[in-house]
């Protein structure tokens, strides 16, 4: 499974937007900037790769030997 190295959260969100249901400017506006980019670029590194980032040694082998290791059938 591929998951994003950088999350974050806002407390009370709610009380983070202005009278035009944008977020204000702060250092939390400036954490959920940083984590967009960093999932941007982390799709841009792994775009393509699913197949060799979501096989593991077990369905390998199991491709290999024919035998369902798994699920032992």
């Amino acid at each position: 499974m591929i998951t994003i190295p950088n999350q974050s959260s806002i407390p009370k969100v709610f009380l983070e937007f202005n009278d035009d249901n944008r977020m204000q400017l702060s250092p939390l506006y400036q954490s959920i900037v940083d984590v967009c980019e960093e999932l941007v670029k982390f799709t841009w590194l792994t775009r393509g790769r699913a197949d060799y980032a979501t096989v593991t040694v077990t369905v390998t082998v199991s491709n290999l030997i024919g035998f369902d290791v798994v699920g032992c059938q």
